[in-house]
């Protein structure tokens, strides 16, 4: 079985409840990924720190990213209060967005980047119109109950691990089609769905990544 690798320009959204190891998925993708990453981080999620050859940035300087871009394999920005809003992360979206090719895109709550229940135009444009630009994107969500249906429809991979509520396991089926989502899943466990091949396969436990420390 060929482990899941998320290719430059491709779309996955990763679904589970808070503890489920959303986070902890998220970091083994990027690791398997040889591109530059930057992570918008407005719940300051500590995970994304072990992550080797990482940058933390507190709120978005364009020098500051600029460098960090070139420098580091990972640029984590934790949004401040006044920052972490739809309207002003959406802001760095579209600046990343017009600047640069071949990089990936990682929210690690990505229905903070929804306004009335929409995306904004930096996402909306980087999820439409980054796919030749080789800019890959990464979502995560705890509710996907809460996340557009253009997100999904724009999704290569749906990745959905344990979700206790109905409606929300609901909606993963609704925007996939696949029937495996119906369900509770088991703790830590997580099902790959490759949209385009319509295929599904089942994972265990993630493989723990060697963090900065090992």
């Amino acid at each position: 079985m060929a482990l899941p690798n998320i290719r430059p320009g491709k779309r996955a959204i990763v679904s589970g409840r808070t503890g489920s190891g959303k986070s902890t998925l998220a970091c083994w993708l990027l690791n398997r990924s040889m591109q530059h990453w930057v992570i918008l981080n407005p719940k300051w999620t500590a995970a994304y720190k072990q992550l080797p050859d990482s940058n933390v940035m507190t709120g978005f300087n364009e020098g500051r990213f600029n460098s960090s871009l070139e420098k580091n394999r990972y640029t984590i920005i934790n949004f401040d209060g006044k920052t972490a809003n739809a309207e002003y992360m959406d802001e760095v979206i579209s600046f990343i967005h017009s600047r640069y090719e071949n990089v990936g895109l990682c929210a690690d709550e990505l229905f903070t980047l929804h306004s009335g229940g929409r995306p904004g135009p930096g996402l909306t444009s980087w999820l439409t119109q980054g796919r030749e630009l080789k800019q890959t994107f990464i979502g995560l969500t705890q509710r996907p109950a809460w996340i557009s249906r253009f997100c999904f429809s724009e999704a290569d991979y749906i990745i959905g691990m344990d979700l206790s509520l109905k409606e929300d396991r609901k909606r993963l089926h609704e925007n996939s089609g696949c029937p495996y989502f119906v369900g509770r899943i088991e703790p830590r466990k997580w099902i790959y769905y490759d949209v385009n091949a319509d295929t599904v396969e089942k994972f265990g436990a993630v493989p723990l990544l060697k963090t900065k420390e090992s």
